[in-house]
C-alpha cells in the first residue's frame, strides 16, 4: 500500500513539473498519460488486494473461523457432557470434512497465536 502512495506522490511531482515546464498541449497530453498510469497503478493493486485478501481465508468468513477456532480450543480442554452435545449440535465437524476449510481454520488459528505472542 505504501509503494502506491509514492507513486502517487511522485507522479503528481512530475505532472507538476511538466505544466511548468511544458506548452498547453504537451501539458494536457502529460496529464492524460499520469491519469492513465495512476488509474492501471490503482487497479492493479485493487486486484492484487483483493486476490490476496480472498486467498488467506480461503474464502470463509472470520466470523465462522474464529467460532471453530474457540471450539477447537473448548475440545482441547473440556471433556463432558456439554461438550459432546455442544459437537452434535456445532456444524464443526460437517466443515471439517473440507480439507479447504481445515487449512483456513489452521491459518486463521496461526496467525490468532502469532498476534497473541504464542508463536513467532
Amino acid at each position: 500500500m505504501i509503494w502506491a502512495i509514492i507513486l502517487l506522490g511522485t507522479l503528481l511531482v512530475v505532472a507538476t513539473a511538466v505544466i511548468a515546464f511544458a506548452s498547453p498541449t504537451k501539458t494536457a497530453v502529460g496529464l492524460l498519460g499520469t491519469g492513465v498510469i495512476i488509474s492501471v497503478a490503482f487497479a492493479t493493486l485493487a486486484i492484487t488486494s483483493s486476490v490476496a485478501g480472498s486467498g488467506s481465508m480461503g474464502g470463509f468468513s472470520h466470523a465462522q473461523l474464529e467460532a471453530d477456532r474457540i471450539m477447537t480450543e473448548q475440545m482441547a480442554s473440556v471433556v463432558g457432557p456439554g461438550m459432546q452435545s455442544q459437537m452434535t449440535t456445532n456444524g464443526m465437524l460437517e466443515r471439517s470434512a473440507n480439507d479447504a476449510y481445515l487449512r483456513a481454520l489452521e491459518e486463521h488459528i496461526y496467525g490468532v497465536d502469532r498476534m497473541l505472542g504464542r508463536v513467532p
